[in-house]
Formats: structure tokens, sequence, C-alpha cells
């Protein structure tokens, strides 16, 4: 549900964590410190996905405005707004160069390239598109929250397929073993589909986890967040390892991403600002 959007976080080109809260944008370093980059305008309000792209710049999304933007690690900052009612959710690098990007409720799939073109391409309606990732086999992959579909795009805008899967789908991430791995939260498992579309779900241990973001890790396995407050990690076979983190219930744990420092970030409490680092061992380190 859109309730489910709390900001996002990434490597960036200079090797620190960038993150979005709110109408702002952060840096840490993975020492740990944390600088706010910029607050934004009014033309950014309730920033979601951000992501390094090919021009070795940050590119987010502004869901509540309707805008993309592109930030340079020299805070040098270009708008690029969106037909009316655009609402962006997530965006990636694509295969071919350009970024791509989610309009929820618009049910859209947006791509644009580096120099600010954008070419959108429509969905079903109440498709309800939410995460996306370039895939191992050179398509985009998105969920379809409305459907409950996990859907194939073409780098040319074609739809390809659209796989169907249990309810409560929102982020996703694809594997190190080719795969693409996603949470499904109403059946409290993680999923496995493979590029041919087959389907194989895996239970969470914990009973109501209510998983939430997830990643590909640095060792190799799927890491995700869990609403109960662990983090957890899945290896390519499926198997599930929690680990919980002290106060996780109240600390909200959001959007994960692997750090250049070869552990795992996590968002946490995102009207806060806060953020969480842990080790491949399941081991808070910081926060």
């Amino acid at each position: 549900t859109i309730s489910a959007f709390l900001g996002s976080i990434t490597v960036g080109p200079d090797n620190n964590l960038w993150f979005t809260v709110n109408n702002q944008i952060w840096t840490v370093t993975t020492a740990g410190v944390a600088v706010k980059f910029r607050g934004l305008g009014p033309e950014f309000i309730d920033l979601q996905g951000i992501t390094t792209g090919p021009d070795g710049a940050l590119w987010f999304v502004a869901y509540q405005t309707s805008n993309v933007g592109r930030i340079t690690t020299t805070k040098q900052l270009t708008d690029y707004p969106l037909n009316a009612g655009g609402l962006p959710v997530w965006i990636t690098p694509g295969p071919d160069g350009n970024l791509w990007f989610t309009q929820y409720n618009t049910d859209r799939v947006s791509r644009i390239t580096p120099t600010g073109t954008v070419t959108t391409f429509p969905l079903t309606q109440y498709s309800f598109p939410a995460g996306i990732v370039s895939g191992s086999d050179g398509n985009l992959w998105f969920t379809e929250v409305g459907s409950d579909n996990i859907a194939q795009m073409s780098p040319a805008g074609v739809l390809l397929n659209e796989y169907p899967t249990g309810a409560g789908i929102f982020y996703i991430t694809s594997g190190a073993d080719g795969n693409l791995w996603f949470p499904v939260s109403n059946d409290n498992a993680i999923a496995r589909l493979t590029t041919s579309g087959a389907l194989t779900e895996f239970p969470i241990p914990t009973q109501g986890a209510g998983p939430a973001g997830i990643t590909r890790g640095p060792d190799g396995n799927v890491w995700f967040t869990e609403g109960v407050g662990n983090v957890a990690k899945i290896d390519p076979s499926g198997n599930i390892t929690e680990y919980p983190i002290p106060g996780g219930v109240q600390k909200n744990l959001g959007t994960i991403a692997p750090g250049p420092d070869g552990n795992l970030w996590i968002l946490e409490n995102p009207a806060q600002s806060a953020l969480a680092k842990v080790s491949t061992a399941g081991v808070l380190l910081a926060e």
C-alpha cells in the first residue's frame, strides 16, 4: 500500500550512502558521518526512490509533486517535471543506459535519458507499478501492486509478460543467481521468480514477519527487512536466516542496500533520518 513508501537508500558515485527523507537528500560515510546534503524546494515533496545513474549523478523521484530530479555530488540540481498526476515511486538504471521509473497511481512505466527526455509506456488500468529493477536477461522487471503481477518489459517499452504472484508485493531486486526476488507480505514469504517465469515461494520462519525492503547482498545472498524488527537473509536455495535488531519494532526498518564497505545499510524511522549498519553475519554494527 501507499503507506509502505519509506524513502530509499543507495550507494553514490563517491562511495557514500545517499538516502531520501521527505524533501531532503542526505549522505552518510561508511564511518557513519551523516550530512544533510540539501533540502529541496516545494517542487520536490515526498521523495522516494534514489539511484546512481550511468552519468555519475544521483537520480530520484518525488511522488507527491510528480518530478524526477538529478543531483550531482557538487549539489547541482536539475528538475524534470512530469505531467500532472505522474506520481513516480521507484527508479533504477536500465540495461540501455537510461533511467526507468514507475508511476504508481497513473499505471505507467517511464524511461528518462541522462539528458532528461521522458518516454512513457501505459499499462493496464489499476496495475499500480511500484518497485522496478533491471534483470539479468536485459529487461526491466517491476511489481504491479494492483494486479499482484510481476511484469517484464523490454528496453523498447514492450510489455513482454506478466506473472501472477501472491498478494502484498511492492519491492523487488535481482539476485546474484540471476533470478528476481521479492517479498509477498500477505503470504509471509519471499518469492523467487526466474526470468522464464517459474515462481517459488519460501515461507518466513517468523509468523507475521511483515517483509519490506529487499536487496542483493554483498555476500551473494538476498537481504530483507521485517516489520517485526528483524533483518534477514535468504540464500539462492531459499534458506532464510533472521537476525533480531534490538528495538527493531520501534525503529520501523525500511529499505535496505549494500554498502561499499561490505555491510548492509538500513533506513530506519524515515521521518527521523536514522540509519543502521549490519554485517553479513547479522550483527548490528552501528546506528
